[in-house]
């Protein structure tokens, strides 16, 4: 009798469905604009498409972006998932300023959810505020150190009284 009792307990308890585990989460960065970025997350449930949801800095709420099947409407023209059928999910797209944001992988039936965070790299000066062009066309360093910029503007207006 005891032997019936245990075996009908373990079928129970094999028969259970047990959801998937999120067994790797994206990973936080920092990105220049322009870079490409990928965000992977990986279940052990092959069986189950993961959600991919995005929240900007100021905004109430998470918006959804991918819901297991697809990209939702506008948002294909930022964000491709590539999955490979093993349950790993790659959220891919070129950080911007709209992109900068926290993302959540969700496992959909258990919700369990793993979030990481993409910023912006502020990167000081460009090349179009370090060079100009003087009227005859030649390239003038303007300079990035206050210093160095009065010491350059001084020299580029002596240039220009000698030469007009």
């Amino acid at each position: 009798m005891a032997l019936i009792i245990s075996v009908f307990i373990l079928v129970a308890i094999l028969s259970l469905k047990v959801d998937g585990i999120l067994i790797e989460g994206p990973q936080s960065t920092t990105a220049r604009s322009g870079q490409n970025v990928s965000l992977r997350c990986v279940t052990n449930d092959t069986k189950l498409d993961l959600h991919w949801r995005y929240m900007k800095k100021h905004s109430p709420e998470p918006e959804k972006i991918y819901n297991g099947d697809s990209v939702m409407g506008d948002l294909l023209k930022v964000f491709t998932v590539a999955k490979d059928g093993n349950g790993k999910y790659e959220l891919q797209f070129i950080a911007s300023n709209s992109t900068a944001a926290k993302y959540f992988c969700i496992e959909p039936g258990t919700e369990m959810t793993l979030t990481a965070e993409v910023t912006l790299a502020h990167v000081e000066g460009s090349a179009s505020s370090l060079v100009k062009m003087d009227p005859k066309q030649r390239l003038v360093l303007v300079g990035v150190v206050a210093a160095m910029q009065m010491a350059i503007k001084k020299d580029w207006f002596r240039h220009l009284r000698r030469e007009y």
